[in-house]
């Protein structure tokens, strides 16, 4: 079983990739059982660059991540990532609702 003392937990809620909007990380939820940790976290901004040829108007951006990790030998062994791209496309304008 995993204990909070064996990793450093903070290093598991992965920065925002590289983007436009400059995103921020507002809200972070960890959790660890066994092997596994997840990190649920929360992107926000407001939208005001370029991106793919659409020009933000400053439209608030907020969507969700989480990742799913299991540890071995105080190691990532593995990565589950999900991301609620849809949301972030439909709110920057890529993408319509």
């Amino acid at each position: 079983m995993l204990k909070n003392s064996e990793i450093d937990l903070t290093s598991l809620a992965r920065p925002a990739r590289a983007c436009p909007i400059g995103l921020q990380q507002d809200d972070a939820r960890i959790i660890v059982a066994g092997d596994r940790v997840v990190t649920h976290l929360r992107f926000k901004r407001h939208f005001t660059g370029i991106w793919k040829e659409v020009k933000g108007q400053g439209q608030p951006i907020d969507f969700i991540a989480t990742d799913i990790y299991r540890i071995a030998n105080g190691k990532i062994a593995e990565n589950w990532h999900l991301e609620d791209n849809l949301t972030l496309l439909q709110q920057v304008g890529i993408v319509g609702k």
